[in-house]
């Protein structure tokens, strides 16, 4: 049996903070292993990885979120510019050779079911400016399976004044209003006749839906314009009111008849 007569309390207890300390020197020295070190690369990796692939995921929605939201902004702008046009048609008097020499002049207007020109007060492209306009299909290779597209066309009337009727203008500006569109049909309320009412003493002007209308026949404009637009999608219907037919000058040309 082993005595221990020499073992002092004391010292122990001093020694014993001194042996941890040392201890825990020897293990700062000694570093990491080259697993630990491993697993933890792998480990910054992927979290680097997976923050990369978020942000790229991120900007891939943004841009395309972007880009749609331009082109409605772009759409809805081109949608209320052509409105504004339509809506702004001018009587714009113009005549031909043959009714020059009786001196009779009538508004500058041709109406078809898919195409229209007129003359606005409201340009889309010179603000301030009169211009000569048109609004037709686009058609396109209809064999191959592609769809049509509605454009507006303007030619300002700042440098150049339109006498006759039969004018053939460069339009120089160009803006697509719809795509995709299988077809448009373009409709006219306006006069239709005049007819004389005995009983009344008086002549009664008759209104109503009509494929084409054209200045030279009707002497004067119609007084809404009715486009509807089909696509694969549906079918859409809008109404276009027009204000700026002026019944004096009508009354001017006519009376000077």
């Amino acid at each position: 049996m082993v005595q221990l007569t020499n073992l002092n309390p004391q010292s122990l207890s001093s020694s014993a903070p001194s042996l941890l300390l040392r201890s825990a020197i020897r293990n700062c020295n000694a570093g990491f292993t080259l697993i630990e070190v491993l697993i933890a690369t792998m480990i910054l990796s992927a979290l680097v990885y997976l923050a990369t692939l978020s942000y790229s995921m991120f900007l891939t929605v943004w841009e395309k979120k972007r880009l749609t939201d331009t082109s409605a902004i772009n759409d809805y702008r081109s949608h209320i510019l052509v409105r504004s046009a339509l809506e702004s048609i001018y009587d714009y008097y113009v005549t031909d050779p043959a009714n020059e020499k009786v001196g009779r002049y009538y508004p500058f207007f041709k109406g078809k079911r898919d195409m229209l020109e007129f003359v606005t007060l409201s340009s889309v492209f010179s603000k301030g400016f009169p211009a000569i306009a048109r609004l037709k299909l686009e058609r396109q290779d209809m064999a191959a399976g592609e769809h049509c597209n509605v454009i507006y066309q303007e030619a300002p009337l700042d440098q150049i004044y339109i006498k006759y009727a039969d004018v053939k203008p460069e339009y120089s500006h160009t803006i697509i209003v719809y795509t995709e569109v299988k077809k448009i049909n373009i409709r006219y309320y306006g006069e239709w006749e005049t007819r004389w009412i005995p009983e009344r003493d008086n002549f009664d002007t008759v209104y109503r839906w009509q494929d084409t209308f054209h200045g030279e026949k009707r002497n004067t404009i119609p007084e809404i314009i009715e486009l509807t637009i089909s696509t694969e999608a549906a079918e859409t219907t809008l109404l276009f009111p027009v204000i700026a037919n002026n019944v004096y000058k009508r009354a001017f040309f006519h009376h000077a008849l």
